[in-house]
C-alpha cells in the first residue's frame, strides 16, 4: 500500500510535533529549505551569538530515509558548528560535526546503541513520533510499551541529555 502522504513531509510533521517546542526554547528553529526537505534533510540551527563561538551557528540535522515499498523507514542525527552563512570562520574557531550515536557511544562510551553508525529505524508512521520523542514522559513510556517498534530509546532522549552541551562547549 502506497501512502497518500508524502513521507519526508510526514517526517517533518513529526519533528515539529515532537521536539520543535523543545528545540526553540533552546533557541533553534527549522532551516526553511523545503527543497532539502523533500530529499530528507531537515535542519534545526541556532546562531551562536558570544563566546568563542560567535559567529558560528549550531546545527541538529536530521537525515530521514523512507522506503515505500515496506513502509520502513530510519533516520540518523548529526550535530554541527560551522560558520554562519556569508561569513567565515575565524582564527581558532574550528567547524565540527558528530554523529550523536558516535558521540554517545564513542565519546561518552555509553555502550547502549547496537553500532556507533547507528539509525534509527521505525515501522509505519505511528511510531514515528515515539522515535523522535525527547521529553521524559515520552521516553519513559515508550521505554515501557514500544522500544522494540522503535528498536532503541528514542533518539531525542540522547539529544536532551548530550548533545546540548557538546555543540557549545567542544
Amino acid at each position: 500500500m502506497i501512502p497518500t502522504e508524502d513521507p519526508q513531509e510526514r517526517f517533518r510533521q513529526a519533528l515539529l510535533t515532537v521536539v520543535e517546542q523543545a528545540y526553540r526554547a533552546a533557541g533553534y528553529a527549522l532551516d526553511d529549505r523545503p527543497t532539502q526537505w523533500a530529499g530528507g534533510l531537515f535542519r534545526f540551527l541556532k546562531p551562536l551569538a558570544e563566546g568563542p563561538h560567535a559567529g558560528m551557528v549550531a546545527a541538529i540535522e536530521y537525515q530521514h530515509l523512507y522506503y515505500l515499498e515496506d513502509g520502513f523507514g530510519r533516520f540518523r542525527i548529526t550535530l554541527a558548528r560551522t560558520a554562519s552563512p556569508g561569513r567565515s570562520l575565524t582564527p581558532g574557531q574550528q567547524p565540527i560535526r558528530r554523529l550523536l550515536s558516535v558521540l554517545v557511544g564513542a565519546d561518552f562510551r555509553v555502550r547502549i546503541l547496537p553500532e556507533l553508525e547507528y539509525w534509527w529505524s521505525y515501522a509505519g508512521s505511528e511510531r514515528l513520533g515515539g522515535c523522535t520523542g525527547t521529553n521524559e514522559k515520552t521516553t519513559r513510556r515508550l521505554r515501557d510499551n514500544q522500544v522494540r517498534q522503535c528498536r532503541i530509546k528514542p533518539a531525542g532522549a540522547w539529544q536532551s541529555s548530550y548533545a546540548r552541551s557538546w555543540i557549545v562547549d567542544s
